[in-house]
């Protein structure tokens, strides 16, 4: 792998922590000449080198003890920090925000990123067992020296999508991820590390009355940790998600709020009128409005894509357009975004909740299942499945993976009870690549433990967990534009505040997202929550998929995958030319796309 001003002098920021010897040091030259944010070891040599352009950082750093704390809180200053720190750990643990936490004391070190995956730790191995921790697994990956993993990434192709178990596997060898609500303690002395479980999926206790109060208090105070910061923006979509937050936003800033607003070209979609609904109630604001035409469509320019994510991102296709979105606040000066997105997943529980509901309430239970099935038009078999299978949580990866080959289910099946979808591999995947696929996901599910959580809770924190990492890539693009891309809905208290909620509180099949509106009533204008809709953008990135198809298909033939022997390009285009017969989902285009052009951006 090239060393490339990609990888350490691109717009999205990112850290490495050193340990205190001579290799390590050694390896650290290669990174301090991009760095902007270092501190050392009484030694002198690197701790933390970091390149921290649009992060908040605080941090208190002496030659025996640091404390470092990276991203959005209600930290006010070093010194506020410094007091939080030599007072107790619980005060540091229970901050508020999104948040890299970083803790030296003596010999050891401990190390966290976010419970939704927003902040990601990646830790390398490198001879002699020296360990690299990044925030990046690409940078991981290149002071370690390590290859690719070719079974990973080929079950990055699977479609729609590697359940979250599977795809949170790092792409290449000799570097693995830091579990999400885990913590990196390093003995600093002896090079051992562990990982300590430092959060844990609340029991789903209150009641939507109870619950509401409490998401209310975590969610505002997540948005106005952010909205206090100059020159900041947010996204006003007219729906539940984006909309509460830019109106708590817009009456906390200094200045005014920057808004971003865009309609889709899908005719169906409501969402211009809601637009126009929604400001009605805002306090001043510099809005950003643009149509439907003015955006660049999915997969426009493609090949010119210049982000470098540091792990595949099915999003890719979208890259052109959160460009423009961001160049266009750039223009009005932005350097704090807040975004809704999160709120789908926050706010609403997975319909496999049935099953653990049934088993408590089987009145009840049954009832909702029966209005599920009506409203989503689920085959009854589906349902029954979703009611009475029993296996476990392995045991579902496993059935699933036997099944990897077989045709692609019908989309009005119910979920399975632990709402894992099924996944199957795209028919232009290479046997070698099926094989190696399957192999990897194999050996990761024998290394898995099963859930200590209910089914519906452990489906609720993968879906959050999923949101978290795309959050995390659509960060990458925005930081290329020097903009801090927010998503209040995804900190740790807002998301224990919602997963403390019964999930038949929170999911009615008559009732849109009653968190937010119960939560934001006293908060946001009753107009602003009214909105009994959601608009779907899929539309839009069929319709650009179907304008870029010749690029596409050219673009495909010279690929990397191809090469590395992992797809077969004449299957590719067979599929893709008849996508009119409905043999493959688009989305099993998108995956392969998607690894395509991470591989072209780390070539």
């Amino acid at each position: 792998m090239a060393l490339s001003e990609k990888r350490f002098g691109r717009g999205n920021d990112w850290f490495v922590i050193f340990e205190d010897n001579a290799y390590s040091a050694s390896t650290a030259e290669v990174v301090l000449t991009w760095a902007n944010f270092i501190l050392r070891y009484a030694s002198g040599r690197p701790f933390l080198v970091a390149r921290m352009l649009h992060t908040p950082v605080n941090y208190h750093h002496t030659a025996a003890q640091s404390a470092v704390v990276l991203g959005h809180t209600d930290i006010t200053s070093s010194q506020h920090l410094e007091s939080i720190f030599t007072g107790t750990q619980i005060a540091l643990d229970t901050l508020p925000g999104d948040t890299f936490r970083i803790i030296r004391e003596e010999n050891l070190l401990k190390v966290r990123g976010t419970v939704s995956g927003t902040r990601k730790v990646f830790v390398s191995t490198a001879k002699p067992k020296n360990q690299f921790i990044s925030s990046n697994a690409d940078i991981a990956a290149f002071l370690a020296q390590s290859d690719l993993n070719h079974g990973s990434l080929a079950a990055r192709l699977f479609f729609p999508s590697v359940p979250y178990a599977l795809s949170h596997a790092s792409v290449w060898n000799n570097v693995s991820v830091l579990p999400e609500g885990h913590e990196l303690i390093l003995n600093l002395d002896t090079g051992r590390s562990i990982y300590k479980q430092f959060w844990h999926v609340p029991q789903p206790e209150l009641s939507l009355d109870d619950g509401a109060e409490k998401f209310a208090v975590a969610l505002t105070e997540a948005i106005k940790i952010r909205s206090i910061k100059p020159q900041c923006g947010a996204d006003v979509s007219g729906g539940l998600d984006s909309t509460p937050i830019a109106y708590i936003a817009a009456n906390n800033t200094r200045s005014p709020l920057v808004t971003f607003s865009s309609g889709s070209s899908d005719e169906l979609h409501d969402d211009l009128s809601w637009i126009d609904r929604s400001f009605r109630h805002f306090p001043e604001v510099r809005k950003i409005r643009v149509t439907p035409s003015e955006i660049p469509s999915p997969f426009e320019d493609f090949s010119k894509c210049p982000i470098a994510w540091d792990e595949p991102f099915i999003g890719a296709a979208q890259w052109k357009r959160i460009s423009y979105t961001a160049g266009l606040l750039r223009s009005e000066d932005v350097k704090t975004h807040l975004s809704g997105h999160g709120g789908d997943e926050v706010l609403l529980s997975p319909t496999s909740f049935i099953h653990d509901l049934i088993r408590q309430k089987p009145l009840l239970g049954y009832r909702l299942g029966r209005q599920y099935k009506s409203l989503y038009h689920w085959e009854r078999s589906s349902l029954r499945r979703l009611i009475t299978e029993r296996i476990s949580y392995k045991s579902t990866l496993i059935k699933e993976l036997r099944n990897i080959k077989k045709p692609s289910p019908g989309v009005r099946d119910a979920a399975n009870p632990w709402n894992i979808q099924s996944f199957r591999a795209a028919p232009w995947m290479s046997d070698f690549a099926v094989e190696s696929a399957s192999k990897f996901c194999n050996e990761t599910i024998e290394g898995i433990q099963e859930p200590a959580q209910s089914r519906t809770q452990s489906a609720g924190i993968e879906s959050i967990l999923t949101s978290g990492n795309a959050a995390r890539s659509i960060s990458t693009i925005m930081g290329n534009y020097g903009i801090d891309f927010n998503t209040p809905f995804l900190d740790e208290k807002v998301i224990s505040s919602a997963l403390s909620i019964r999930p038949e509180d929170k999911s009615n099949p008559f009732v849109f997202k009653p968190l937010i509106k119960k939560a934001m009533s006293t908060l946001v204008p009753h107009e602003i929550l009214s909105r009994p809709t959601k608009a779907d953008g899929t539309a839009d990135v069929h319709r650009g998929q179907s304008v870029n198809s010749e690029f596409i298909l050219d673009y495909m033939e010279t690929s990397i995958l191809g090469s590395m022997g992992l797809i077969e390009f004449e299957k590719f285009r067979y599929y893709f030319s008849n996508m009119s017969l409905g043999q493959v989902p688009p989305v099993a285009f998108w995956a392969t796309l998607s690894v395509e052009n991470w591989l072209r951006s780390h070539n």
